[in-house]
Parts: C-alpha cells; structure tokens; sequence
C-alpha cells in the first residue's frame, strides 16, 4: 500500500515515525515522511512552537498525498490543532492519528478521525495495514480506537514489545522524506535536518522505557496505562545500537555529535557498558 506519515511536531529526529517506517517497508508498502516543522525564523528559535499551517502549507500537503491510501499523523497537545487542520482536508484517505497526546487523550482524539493508535504501536499499524489490503476487519486490534457504524470501540492495550531487536533499524532514508522549509514542502536534506539541531546533533534511543514515575512527566501516565503489561525498561543490545548509529552515519554523514535520549542511559550491566565502550570507540567516535 501507499502510506504517507506526517509528524505536525517540530522534532526530525522522531524515533516513533522513522519506526513504524521501517517496519511498514519490511513488508512491501511504500512509505514516505513528511516532516511540517516550523522554521526557526518563524517560531524565533523556539522548537516548541504551536503555530498552525497556512492554507499553502495545506495544499502542498494534499498534492503530496494525492496517491497515499493511508496518512498517519503524530502529534503532541500542543501540535494537536495541526493535525485537525490536515485530518479536514484529507477526508477521502483512511487518516489514523498516534503519538503522545493521542495515547493519553484518545477521547478527543476520535472526535476528529475514525482510527485512533494508543502508546508504542509499529506492531499495531502494521497489522491496520495488512487487514486493510486484504479488505478484513480491523474492529479488534489492540492499541486501536475506531469509530463503526456511529459507535466507538476502545480496544485494550497490547503487551509492549520487550524484543526492541526484532523491529528493523528506523528508518533515515532522506530520500523518502520532506520537510518544510520556509512554507514550501521539499526533499529532505541533511542541511535541513540539522536545523533544529546545531553541531549536527542526531538524537538517538538506546532504550524505552523510564523507571521512575514523576509526576510532572508523561511517564507517569504511560507507566500507569501499561500497568502489569511491560517489562517497565527495554533495552536495544549494544550490538544493535551500533548498526544503528552506523545506518545513521551513512545517511548523515555530517553527524558531529549524538544525544542519547534515553530516559536512564546507563541503567545496564556492567557488561553491556563495557561493550558499547569498545564498539562505539571503535565504529562511531564522535562526542555524546
């Protein structure tokens, strides 16, 4: 199938789009990315920015979705009024909303769309896309809210993935990529992927998962929605986060610096540090 997934927030890096990406290509779609950052000039530096899009911006969208059969979009509450602006006007594709403030807010969420995706969901969106091209039923996979026939199934959560090995490296093949660049949408370049990040800063996760539950964090509602259904952290194997690394140098080869986002970066063995010393030494080199 043909699927198109937009991120409306003003991060590139986005490890839950470059994800599922990776795993929908695995198996035969054709995917792209479309990244509706908001420039620095616009936004004055501030990456947290909630201006919506501009009727251009819009059209552009549309023109380069014209032939996706599904459009995926990720947003946070505060980029939640831009994906409504993209979900009005692409009414005649299948459009599922995921990400952060879906995941806690699904309720408001279904209000704009028919298909929505709660918490950590490659798995889920690929079992969406293989039931749609086969015309079946999608009324019961877990991680999905949809609306049928004027009524709301809420579907349980399904166990988080404890194997982050088993899911193929997220994808950063800037060739399937726009990204919007003073109100114009255009390819991805590695100049423009370095724009939210000076010295050419890739940020990377080794791990999900957090063990603490502070209340002012949305871990804490992501720890209490998977309650009792997930090891609390996962780890990527050492050897794992190097072929990733490496993927990563060889689609941005001006990486000057890493940023391991990881919520407890050195929460591993005392093995596994040893290791990643003498691999990432090896292989990467580069300051984090």
């Amino acid at each position: 199938m043909d699927i198109t997934l937009i991120s409306v927030d003003n991060d590139v890096a986005h490890h839950g789009l470059r994800s599922i990406s990776s795993l929908l290509k695995s198996h035969g779609h054709k995917v792209k990315m479309i990244f509706l950052t908001t420039s620095n000039e616009i936004t004055d530096g501030n990456i947290l920015s909630s201006a919506v899009y501009s009727k251009k911006v819009i059209e552009q969208v549309k023109e380069l979705t014209k032939d996706s059969d599904i459009v995926g979009v990720t947003s946070m509450a505060l980029t939640a009024e831009r994906a409504k602006q993209l979900f009005n006007v692409l009414k005649d594709k299948i459009l599922l909303w995921g990400g952060a403030y879906p995941t806690m807010n699904p309720d408001k969420c279904i209000e704009s769309v028919d298909y929505v995706f709660r918490g950590e969901s490659e798995l889920a969106v690929l079992e969406f896309v293989q039931r749609i091209e086969k015309n079946e039923d999608v009324s019961d996979i877990k991680n999905l809210w949809l609306r049928k026939d004027g009524v709301v199934i809420k579907n349980e959560l399904r166990p988080l993935n404890n194997d982050l090995d088993s899911l193929p490296i997220p994808d950063y093949n800037l060739d399937d990529e726009h990204i919007l660049v003073e109100g114009k949408l255009v390819k991805m370049k590695e100049d423009y992927f370095f724009e939210k990040y000076k010295e050419n800063l890739v940020l990377v996760y080794t791990q999900r998962g957090c063990p603490y539950t502070c209340s002012f964090c949305s871990n804490h509602t992501f720890n209490e929605l998977y309650s009792g259904k997930f090891r609390i952290v996962r780890k990527k194997s050492i050897p794992y986060v190097i072929k990733e690394l490496l993927e990563i140098k060889k689609n941005l080869p001006s990486m000057n610096k890493i940023w391991f986002t990881d919520d407890c970066l050195v929460m591993r063995t005392r093995e596994d540090l040893a290791l990643f010393n003498e691999l990432y030494k090896k292989h990467i080199n580069l300051p984090f």
